[in-house]
């Protein structure tokens, strides 16, 4: 699933029904991270959540920007994968 340039609290709404919507049944999901370079807490609480209801994010594409977010975040481990 490709995200949006801007992962904020403004668009997080459509984010989280968006994802929804993209994992159905599923427990699994890749994230494509290739247009995002806006993001704050809220997207990072979102990923948290999803994560903690053992669902599988898989992340690709990741550009500076969101790279530079993760670190900020101490989301390192997500860089990793």
């Amino acid at each position: 699933m490709k995200l949006p340039k801007k992962c904020t609290v403004e668009h997080i709404e459509k984010i989280y029904e968006d994802i929804r919507d993209a994992l159905g049944d599923k427990k699994e999901l890749e994230l494509d991270l290739q247009d995002v370079t806006d993001g704050d807490v809220s997207f990072f609480q979102l990923i948290l959540s999803l994560q903690s209801s053992q669902i599988n994010l898989k992340f690709k594409n990741f550009n500076d920007d969101i790279s530079t977010l993760f670190q900020l975040y101490e989301l390192n481990d997500f860089l990793e994968g």
